[in-house]
């Protein structure tokens, strides 16, 4: 696995795990007092706004990804149209 593939996979389990947390967050504001309405509702902003960031990482990646593959896949068909120019066929 490399580098890339590891911070692309530490991202989704993060993202995995602030989805699970805010959805705690949100039931758990349903029954919360006033005073603990304010400290979930604190921390729910916080962990949407980490999500947001998190989701914007794994989607840097993915293009990151492509376009390293898109790039791979150029210098693959310049390679071989110049090993073509330079070998004609007999």
């Amino acid at each position: 696995m490399t580098d890339s593939e590891t911070e692309s996979r530490q991202q989704e389990i993060e993202h995995d795990s602030l989805q699970a947390v805010i959805s705690q967050m949100q039931g758990a504001l349903l029954f919360a007092n006033a005073d603990g309405r304010s400290a979930l509702a604190t921390a729910l902003r916080n962990a949407s706004a980490r999500l947001g960031v998190v989701e914007k990482k794994i989607q840097d990646l993915q293009a990151a990804r492509e376009t390293e593959a898109k790039e791979q896949t150029n210098a693959v068909v310049m390679a071989q149209n110049e090993l073509g120019l330079n070998h004609p066929p007999n």
